[in-house]
């Protein structure tokens, strides 16, 4: 007789060597493994702690060398994420037990910092007057004619700091403080000149109301002191005097 051929419904072994198994890159086949280690439970063996902080000092090195590399922009951009991000991922599982947390807190507390110094630096950069414009000047012309602009920033902020110190230690203080216009003669507008005293050309040459206001000398009285805070004008218009020149040269000697 002949042998019983096999039921259609019995399944043969395969052996394994024609089993086909897919293709993991190193890199990515360790990423991988890290991945599974880090997500299967909080405790990690002293091999894996090794490969991690192996992986991330590689990581480190990427970015800090990513410049130097012969790649295009497309392929950098791509690099650097992926760097970056897996050194946020698994920095915080290079400590131990109730350190790793510690270590983890520790590390994004520094970064943290790190870019909220940069995000200021950024900013005092945006608060300086001109700064964006007299670089744009800068790429265009060349550093020669940026310096002009430069240099009248730098006659703007002077001049600036100047007339605070004169406005608000002498003028802001008779004006609050002092005789008010018209009670005396020396702050009164003469009769003669009233018709005219508001005409633009007149103003133009610091003339009519502006002549008898603050903005000149002879518009203070010779007062001790002025008003309820018994305030000593002179001696503050004597001593600005002497600050607006001292500010001026030790701002020119610096510069």
């Amino acid at each position: 007789m002949l042998p019983s051929s096999p039921s259609p419904l019995t399944l043969l072994p395969i052996p394994n060597t024609f089993l086909i198994t897919p293709h993991r890159s190193p890199k990515t086949g360790r990423s991988s493994s890290l991945a599974s280690s880090n997500s299967g439970g909080e405790s990690l063996s002293e091999e894996e702690l090794a490969r991690i902080l192996e992986q991330v000092e590689e990581k480190k090195k990427l970015i800090a060398t990513m410049r130097n590399k012969p790649w295009p922009m497309a392929k950098k951009l791509t690099e650097l994420r992926e760097a970056q991000a897996f050194v946020e991922k698994y920095e915080g599982a290079l400590g131990k037990g109730k350190g790793k947390r510690l270590y983890a807190y520790r590390m994004m507390m520094a970064k943290k910092w790190i870019k909220f110094k940069r995000d200021f630096d950024n900013f005092k950069t945006q608060c300086i007057p001109w700064e964006m414009k007299i670089k744009d000047i800068e790429s265009h012309f060349g550093s020669s004619v940026a310096s002009y602009f430069i240099f009248l920033r730098w006659m703007y902020g002077v001049n600036l700091v100047l007339f605070g110190l004169i406005f608000g230690l002498v003028i802001i203080p008779e004006v609050l403080m002092g005789m008010p216009y018209g009670s005396i003669p020396r702050k009164t507008v003469p009769r003669a000149e009233e018709e005219k005293a508001m005409d633009f050309s007149v103003l133009w040459d610091f003339e009519g109301y502006i002549k008898y206001s603050a903005l000149f000398y002879g518009y203070y009285n010779n007062q001790r002191t002025i008003g309820w805070l018994r305030y000593r004008l002179p001696m503050a218009y004597f001593m600005v005097g002497i600050s607006v020149f001292g500010y001026s040269l030790m701002i020119v000697i610096r510069s």
